[in-house]
């Protein structure tokens, strides 16, 4: 009654202000009059605010004829609401239509495939008109919120907002009026507009029903239909072949029509199957989903612990769907298809063989009606084939939306159950329960006779694993041969650790998976007890499910058993574990296996249980028991441990950290168990499980990572130590100074540091990706960096421009990405020395330009490929590299000079490192080349930093390009007078004595001219390298000196004649 006041009031208000004043519309061409008389390209102000004015009282009226119009609508659909209803609610009362099965089944097949498809058309019609009802009615409850918060919004501004001009206040009040009062119109609708939804869905869901009943009715009346020709077609083949007196020719047809009649048969028989599959599974889907439905509905309302709810729930899922057994029927069915037209063609093709007699017409009448006959129940069967091959894909398409719907649910359970109690606290009474469950747990463990067929015992038959038994003898055997040889060659290449030429890293690895192949029989004889011999229906938990982790649990257990032996095992010997730390881990081992695996079966047949007291008790009980004891040996083994130095080991290699990590985490899983969250704290020790298996192989990849390092370090120092050794040798037997020893561009500490940084980066990378792979999968409530949106990127395709999202995961992908490659890039040196370039033969320098080039390469790349995780285009920035190359060419053109010329000098090789070069005024030995500038080292050793430009565009001397071998050549001044033939002779001799004086190219002497005061004479001759030109030109001209003394030729030197004349003494004249 108050409903209906309210709106006779609201149309009083509108009819009387429709009266009052002049009507909107009025008022719009009143101002747009106005508006037109306003002189438009006037660029007075005043005229522009007049204008502006004009047009926002033109559309104030607009929008209040728009909200007059919509409050009209509404009170129309209020007006017709109860008739609507009452014709819906008729229509629900009414009695169901039935469905006369004898009427439906009348007609051909074709006549009844036809109404199938119609009829399922009728019924996706109504299967999208419910949908939309129901979406209207989550729509309606929806607007009802926001239309009430803008009605409260809007009358809040009636009585705030006011603007200095009147016919402006005038109009916007009139639209915001008309708003209020539509609105509230519309208010007044929705609850009778949901009525009528809610109605709707109950004659849609009526409708449906009886639909999928007359549709379902029609499917199994052309199953019969089909069923039915197929044992006709099958008897009419069968009387034809009891005749024995039919010619081969015709017994062979008929052959084939039985054959033929036979598959027809089983094709119908299929899709009888496969739609009755269809029909269960649909009805699973249905409940899976509305089970689905209320408990998320649950989980966002209720703030009661659902723990006991969700359990249930997740216990309840299917196992899995096979959807590859329908993919392969249909592939069958495809293939029996073509068959059946290959072989319609060879029959066409065929007629009657006379095989040496004569056939009367009456048999070749019957010939030629058996082949027709087979040509009608090929057509038959093939129709037959695409009726069951849409069977089986309708099947194979409910077959996946049901593996989405349940991993829909597995992911909310895995979301909500973590973070909610399972069992009850533990109370004064968990320690009877405990009693009270531990032989229900215990029980379910161990055989139940009343499972089992009478005909099997606790073995299946021998037929299913008779193959598999086989296999594993054979795995015995290997084992058995291998042992021996093992034992003895670990003592060896124990022995041989250290040793620079025995010592190889093959010996480590072999101990890593040679003792896994001895090992291997006891897992895979589990696997196989596990999976293929026992009969999985005495037991209460699943069998064949337990077998993988029971067999990979005995395999790490007795692989970590043999590699912790003391002194010759892996880990003290290989991987440098201390021998006390060894002994400890290897008798921890024995208790966590034994116990430990055993209270893991506890917890799992009672996670399987739906007894509440079971899991509460005894469950919960072997959880704590598990860890309080990892948590307590952690404990223990901290405190025996020394205090590592974090200076010299990072903290995350060193094993107290995780050992403190470990044992505040068990911890954590035991206040879990007692507070109730027993899935919280199962989930945590898998966690734990999982990442102890990873800690494990990374721990054995950095060490055998450490390992091959220093072995190829040894071997790098030895094999410098042997070329030094031999250097010296030589020149000892050469009566010569050793050799200084050449500078190392890259020398050993500086490798092994560098090897080390990426060692240690590649260990982080696999430590992170596995546990992020492995954590991902179990629990995907950890996943959440993806759904973390920072914003979006347009992506260009063929399909046209999509949206990809931007995610935090892509930020932290690009840092690592870029952070990685950098460090790879700045360390890469040392790792290719030791893994590649020592075992090359390469010129001076090549090193140096493979390693330089190789980084730029990594930053480039990273670079491109982090800023490619943001979503960058680099196709988008054409304009920026456009802008970048004018400011390069102008601004910075010198820089870019230099760092393109760096890289011709590194691909080119003009100069390398090592080289003697002259430039300029400038002489001495390349040092480092740069990405700007290379760094010479002068005689003086002084360094001198050159722009790689002018490498490239000025003049430039390499002395040891190509050939290091250099002239010498030494001027020798003789004094006039002096034998010039004696003196050439005594140079050449000179030259020919010293060792460091190369017989090819020969030494030659000349006498080249004649000086002011000395005979010039010049020796040429080469030395190989240019180190040695001093010592050549020193010993050169000191023997030259005794030479010549010896043969008392002189040396001449610049001589100056000085002639003075005495004057006679003038007398004075006094005189």
């Amino acid at each position: 009654m108050c409903t209906l006041f309210r709106s006779l009031l609201l149309l009083t208000f509108l009819l009387f202000s429709s009266f009052s004043s002049a009507s909107p519309q009025e008022n719009i061409d009143l101002y747009k009059q106005r508006l037109e008389q306003l002189d438009t390209s006037s660029e007075n102000p005043e005229d522009k605010g007049q204008k502006e004015l004009y047009q926002k009282i033109i559309q104030a009226w607009q929008d209040a004829i728009r909200f007059e119009q919509q409050a009209l609508q509404s009170r129309n659909l209020l007006e017709r609401l109860p008739a609507e209803i009452k014709k819906l609610q008729r229509g629900l009362s009414a009695p169901a239509a039935s469905i006369n099965l004898k009427k439906l089944g009348t007609g051909s097949l074709s006549e009844l495939e036809q109404k199938l498809t119609l009829e399922k058309a009728r019924l996706l019609e109504l299967e999208q008109s419910e949908k939309q009802a129901r979406q209207q009615v989550k729509q309606s409850n929806d607007k009802l919120i926001s239309l009430r918060t803008e009605l409260a919004s809007l009358k809040q501004q009636e009585s705030t907002e006011s603007s200095g001009d009147s016919a402006l206040n005038e109009a916007e009040f009139a639209a915001r009026t008309a708003r209020i009062q539509a609105l509230e119109f519309e208010l007044l609708t929705l609850p009778g507009q949901n009525e009528l939804n809610q109605i709707k869905i109950k004659l849609l869901t009526r409708q449906l029903e009886h639909q999928q009943q007359l549709t379902q009715s029609l499917q199994d009346i052309l199953q019969n239909k089909r069923r039915s020709e197929a044992e006709k077609t099958l008897e009419q083949t069968s009387s034809e072949s009891e005749n024995i007196e039919n010619p081969a020719a015709i017994t062979e047809q008929i052959t084939l029509n039985q054959k033929l009649s036979q598959n027809l048969q089983s094709v119908v028989s299929q899709g009888e199957e496969a739609l009755a599959q269809r029909r269960l599974l649909e009805r699973k889907l249905d409940l899976f989903q509305q089970s689905y439905a209320t408990l998320q509905l649950q989980t966002e309302l209720s703030r009661e612990p659902l723990g006991q709810e969700l359990n249930r729930f997740v216990r309840h899922l299917e196992a899995g769907i096979d959807t590859l057994s329908t993919q392969k029927q249909i592939n069958k069915l495809r293939l029996l298809a073509l068959d059946i037209s290959r072989a319609e063609l060879t029959i066409d093709s065929t007629d009657l063989q006379t095989d040496g007699r004569q056939f009367d017409e009456q048999q070749i009448i019957r010939f030629n009606a058996l082949k027709e006959d087979y040509k009608t129940i090929a057509t038959k069967t093939r129709e037959a084939i695409s009726q069951a091959i849409n069977e089986l894909s309708e099947l194979l398409s409910v077959k996946e939306q049901f593996r989405e719907q349940v991993s829909k649910g597995k992911d909310l359970i895995s979301q909500h159950l973590l973070w909610v109690p399972s069992v009850p606290a533990i109370s004064a009474q968990w320690i009877a329960e405990v009693t009270e469950s531990l032989p229900l747990a215990i029980a379910s463990l161990t055989p139940v006779a009343e499972r089992s067929d009478n005909r099997q015992g606790y073995l299946i038959s021998s037929d299913h694993w008779a193959e598999q038994f086989t296999f594993w003898v054979l795995l015995v055997i290997i084992s058995i041969l291998l042992f021996p040889g093992l034992r003895k060659d670990e003592v060896l290449w124990a022995n041989q650790i250290g040793n620079v030429v025995n010592d190889r890293f093959s010996h480590t690895f072999r101990m890593f998976w040679l003792p896994l192949l001895v090992i291997l029989p006891v897992p895979a004889g589990i696997y196989l007890l596990l999976n293929s011999a026992l009969n999985g229906e005495l037991w209460l938990i699943n069998l064949p499910e337990l077998a993988p982790a029971a067999a990979i649990l005995s395999a790490i257990y007795l692989a970590l058993i043999y590699w912790l032996k003391v002194p010759d095992g892996l880990f003290h010997k290989h991987l440098s574990v201390p021998a006390d730390l060894c002994r400890r881990l290897r008798q921890f081992l024995h208790p966590v296996f034994w116990l430990g695996g055993s209270l893991l079966l506890l917890i799992i047949s009672s996670e399987q249980s739906d007894n509440l007291m079971m899991r509460s008790g005894a469950g919960r009980a072997a959880l704590i028991t598990v860890a309080a004891m990892i948590s307590g040996f952690c404990i223990s083994l901290y405190r025996s441990l020394p205090a590592e130095s974090t200076a010299s080991t990072p903290l995350w290699l060193q094993l107290r950290p995780w050992l403190a990590f470990y044992a505040a985490s068990y911890l954590l899983i035991i206040i879990a168990a007692i507070l109730g969250y027993t899935f919280t704290g199962q989930a945590f020790l898998l966690m734990l499980m999982i990442l102890s298996g990873i800690s494990i192989l990374t721990f054995i990849f950095y060490r055998f990572g450490n390992r091959w390092l220093l072995i190829e370090e040894r071997r790098l120092a030895f094999e410098r130590a042997k070329a030094r050794r031999s250097e010296i040798l030589e020149a000892r037997e050469k009566n010569e100074e050793v050799p200084p020893l050449d500078e190392n561009y890259l020398d050993l500490q500086t490798i092994s540091d560098q090897a080390r940084v990426l060692l240690r980066a590649t260990t982080g990378i696999i430590f992170i990706l596995l546990l992020w792979a492995f954590l991902k999968n179990a629990l995907p409530a950890f996943d959440v960096l993806d759904n973390i949106v920072l914003w979006n990127n347009d992506v260009a395709t063929s399909e046209g421009i999509i949206p990809e999202a931007i995610t935090l995961k892509s930020i932290l992908m690009s840092v690592v990405l870029i952070g990685l490659c950098i460090l790879a890039a700045y360390n890469l040196p040392g790792l290719l020395e030791l893994m590649l370039l020592r075992h090359l033969t390469l010129s001076p320098g090549t090193s140096y330009a493979i390693t330089t080039i190789t980084r730029y390469i990594l930053i480039v790349t990273s670079i491109i490929a982090g800023t490619g995780q943001l979503g960058l285009d680099w196709s988008k920035l054409q304009w920026l590299v456009a802008a970048l190359g004018v400011g390069l060419g102008f601004g910075l053109q010198e820089i870019v000079a230099n760092f393109v010329s760096g890289l011709i000098i590194l691909f080119e090789k003009p100069i390398r490192i090592g080289d003697t070069v002259t430039i300029g005024q400038y002489s001495g030995t390349v040092t480092r080349i740069q990405i700007r500038a290379t760094t010479i080292a002068d005689w003086d050793r002084k360094e001198i930093i050159i722009p790689n430009k002018n490498f490239v565009t000025d003049q430039l001397i390499n002395w040891s390009l190509t050939d290091p071998i250099t002239r010498v050549i030494i001027s020798v001044g003789i004094a006039h007078g002096s034998d010039t033939e004696l003196a050439k002779n005594l140079l050449l001799n000179v030259a020919k004595e010293n060792p460091k004086v190369l017989e090819d190219p020969e030494p030659n002497a000349f006498f080249m001219n004649f000086g002011p005061s000395t005979l010039n004479l010049e020796l040429r001759l080469f030395v190989s390298s240019m180190d040695d030109r001093l010592t050549v030109t020193h010993e050169i001209n000191q023997a030259v000196e005794r030479a010549f003394k010896e043969h008392q030729i002189k040396i001449a030197y610049q001589q100056l004649d000085i002639n003075l004349h005495r004057h006679p003494v003038l007398k004075n004249s006094k005189d």
